[in-house]
Order: C-alpha cells, then sequence, then structure tokens
C-alpha cells in the first residue's frame, strides 16, 4: 500500500522512516519533503514528491487530492499544524481517502490557546491561570493587575499558531511591556498575535505526553521531556525545540494514568459532545508543580523533535495503528504506554536538535553541510535541508537536523548522540549541550 505523508521537517521524516518499515506499504511519498528526506539506505521506500505548485498547500487542495486518489494512496498523514488549520484533512476526507488528522474545526484545540482554556476550564483540567487581551492598551492594564496577584515572572501567548515561538517569558514590568511592543506594534506575529494571553508563571518540570485517538479512545506513546530554550540551563529565546529525551523518570505509571483518566480523555470525550471529533495525535504539553500537574498546551498534532525521539524506540507497525484510528478501531490496538520491549537494549532515546545561526529570530541558510555521512550510532532527521549546485547538503531553515541515539539507559543514549553530533559542522551549527541532563540526575 502507498502511503502520503504532509510536511517537510525531521518529524515528517521521523514519521517517513516509521511508516516504511511496515510489511504492508510499499512505498511512502514525502510532499513537500526536503533534500534529506527521500531514504538513501534500507529499504529504499520513500520517495519525495515535492511542491506540486505554489497554490498546492493551500486550500481547496485539489491537486493533491486528485494526485492522491490517481495514485491510489491508501493512507495520508498530516506533519504541520498549519496544514491541519486550513482543512487539509477535510479535502481528503471528502476525497474518500483515509487521513491520521484532525479536521480543521477540532484543530481550534491548538490553534487558539484561548478556545483550549476555555474547554479547560469548562471541564475542570488544571492550568495556569489568565486573562485575556487584545490591544496594548488593555495589556499594560493587565500585566500590572496580573503581576500584583502572582508576581514576576509572567508568561505572554499569542493566541494563534506561531510555531512554538509566539511565547515571551517576561521576568519585569519592563519585558512585559517590550513583549506587548512585540505583539502589537512590531505586530511580529500577525494575526495571530493580536489576541494575547497572560498568564500565571508555572515553575517545575515539564513533559510532553503523546497518544493516537480514533475521537473516543486513546494509545499512548512514551511521555518525553522537551527543552525549548535555545541555550543551555534553559536560558535564551523559545525555540520550537532544541532537544528531548524519553523516558522521563519522574512521571510515574500511576501519573499517566492519572494523567490519560482525568486530561486526555475528558477533552476528547467534550470534544466530541461540541462534534468536534478528534482523528489523529493528540499531545499535551504538562507541568509538573508542587500543586501537582497542570496543563501548558494541546497540540494536534505529532512534536517536534519528540516524534523524533519516541518514534526510533517504536516497535509496533505504526500504519496499521494509524489505519485503525481512521477507522475508529483503535479499541481493538494492544499498545503498551512504554512501546520498548522489556528485554530490549534501547530503553531510553536522546534527541539533539542542530539550528542555524540566528535561529530563531533569524535564521542563516545556504550553510554547507559537513560530516552525515561520518555518524554512526544516531539516526538524522533532516528538517531544513536543500541540495546546492555540488549537490552538497545545505542548511535552509533555523531547525537543521536532529539526531537520536538509543541505549540501554539515558547516559549511554546521551554519549552517543552527543559523539555523533561532533562529527557534523556547518557554519554557525548552534545545540544545546545539556540534553537528557536533567532526566539522568533526576
Amino acid at each position: 500500500m502507498k502511503v502520503l505523508v504532509l510536511g517537510s521537517g525531521g518529524r515528517e521524516h521521523a514519521l517517513a522512516k516509521k511508516l516504511a518499515e511496515s510489511r504492508r506499504v510499499s512505498r511512502v511519498f514525502v510532499c513537500p519533503g526536503n533534500a534529506g528526506i527521500p531514504e538513501t539506505a534500507g529499504s529504499g521506500k520513500i520517495q519525495r514528491k515535492g511542491l506540486f505548485n505554489s497554490f498546492s498547500m493551500s486550500p481547496p487542495f485539489a491537486e493533491l487530492t486528485t494526485w492522491a486518489k490517481a495514485e491510489d494512496i491508501k493512507l495520508v498523514v498530516i506533519g504541520p499544524e498549519d496544514y491541519l488549520s486550513l482543512g487539509m484533512a477535510d479535502a481528503f476526507r471528502q476525497a474518500g481517502i483515509p487521513v491520521f488528522g484532525h479536521s480543521q474545526a477540532a484543530t481550534q484545540l491548538e490553534s487558539s490557546k484561548l478556545f483550549a482554556k476555555k474547554l479547560m476550564k469548562k471541564i475542570g483540567i488544571p492550568t495556569a491561570k489568565y486573562k485575556e487581551i487584545n490591544s496594548f492598551e488593555e495589556g499594560m492594564k493587565c500585566i500590572g493587575e496580573f503581576s500584583y496577584s502572582y508576581g514576576y515572572p509572567l508568561v505572554l501567548k499569542a493566541d494563534g499558531l506561531c510555531a512554538g515561538k509566539g511565547v515571551i517569558l517576561a521576568h519585569t514590568p519592563s519585558e512585559a511591556e517590550a513583549a506587548l511592543q512585540v505583539y502589537y506594534k512590531e505586530k511580529r506575529f500577525g494575526k495571530a498575535g493580536q489576541t494575547v494571553l497572560v498568564e500565571e508563571f508555572l515553575e517545575g518540570r515539564e513533559v510532553s505526553v503523546m497518544a493516537l485517538t480514533d475521537g473516543t479512545c486513546l494509545k499512548l506513546l512514551p511521555a518525553s521531556e522537551d527543552h525549548k530554550r535555545l541555550l543551555d540551563d534553559d536560558r535564551g529565546p523559545n525555540t520550537g525545540g532544541m532537544g528531548v529525551y524519553t523516558p522521563v523518570a519522574f512521571l510515574s505509571d500511576e501519573d499517566l494514568v492519572h494523567l490519560e483518566k482525568n486530561v486526555l480523555m475528558p477533552v476528547i470525550s467534550e470534544m466530541q459532545k461540541m462534534g468536534l471529533t478528534l482523528c489523529g495525535l493528540l499531545y499535551a504539553g504538562f507541568m509538573k508543580t508542587s500543586g501537582g500537574y497542570k496543563v501548558l498546551e494541546f497540540n494536534v498534532r505529532f512534536g517536534d523533535p519528540e516524534t523524533q525521539c519516541v518514534l526510533p524506540l517504536f516497535e509496533e507497525d505504526l500504519f496499521e495503528c494509524m489505519l485503525l484510528a481512521t477507522r475508529g478501531e483503535l479499541a481493538s490496538l494492544a499498545l503498551k504506554p512504554n512501546l520498548a520491549k522489556e528485554n530490549s537494549s534501547s530503553l531510553a532515546a536522546v534527541t539533539v536538535v542542530l539550528a542555524s545561526q540566528g535561529y530563531p529570530l533569524n535564521p542563516i541558510t545556504n550553510r554547507v553541510i559537513l560530516g552525515v555521512e561520518n555518524v554512526q550510532d544516531s539516526e538524522v532527521f533532516h528538517a531544513a535541508t536543500g541540495l546546492n549546485k555540488e549537490a552538497k547538503f545545505v542548511s535552509s531553515g533555523g531547525r537543521v537536523l536532529s539526531l537520536t541515539a538509543k541505549g540501554a539507559n539515558l547516559q549511554e543514549a546521551r554519549e552517543r548522540v552527543y559523539a555523533d553530533v561532533k562529527k557534523i559542522q556547518f557554519e554557525g551549527m548552534q545545540y544545546r549541550s545539556d540534553i537528557a541532563l536533567k532526566g539522568i540526575e533526576t
């Protein structure tokens, strides 16, 4: 059977590789993909489709759906949140093609933080206290009142989709005012930043939980801990994610059962009651605080780089799992949260992201990438790569590559991945050197 994966980053590279492992899959097309996604070894099943034309990735997606029907695509997997928010999943469903991805209406859970906050309040899910603002003047008044109640730092979040970069942490009144300038004067995030949430700062340990869902049941994937800030020791600006590890020692099996029962299941049930049935991936970001677990955000797609870390440990047939979800038959799947077999030598994984100079605000691109062929113990996932005239890989965006190594424990996986990171070079390359240290020290 043929599968179509939509997207161009490291997440889509990881999805394509895992789907290609299925015996039932004959070909995986990735659109638009990037220069490094086509498989160069192994099964050779992965093929980059590239862009059809400049309108293909915009509604109504007629060229994509027509091609998919002609090619007899049996499953479509949608990676990026912006594709989902534009209604891409709806277009394929209307064309009669099974798709692992939520409807445009259901993606409000991620595309509007205000929608998610109101839903959580309605069904009693613990989250940070917040207030909605819609102008610079309203924001100035709000931060004064909010800081009086909760102190600093404060968290400011753009309501809409900003590729993980719409959150600003303000430690002082002047930093809070500067953040409002970014949203309302500079308009850095456009319409996505015209409604802003001011939130209390939650202190603790962050954990990401991803689950396959068909709208009525959930199948959890291993939890992971992301590293959002650009620099070591959680300094610098927020990014889309600079690295991640799994397993997360501080999240007990009892904690996971509690979060599934009291957070994730109530969310899919409430969405179903609203006529917004989910079918795809549900992601919840939690903060373990002194007062228990609180939700930071919901996403309606696989995380990046969490996917690159979790899927290499996945020993089930991902194609079969996703196909069952599209049929509403996920309950028939016996899937344990700890996906690696108990006797496996790979019980942990660590992923490190290699980013361009200037990332996340102004990444410098077109830098030649050297050494990828020298990597020995890690999987290399291409995220923002192209080819120059000499057919050499070059950087084409902010997060360029991610490397994932597996091991019997975090220490082993961490040593392997950083040994391979040192084999890769491109001018201005930046990465964090402390990924998974918190997990080892827990």
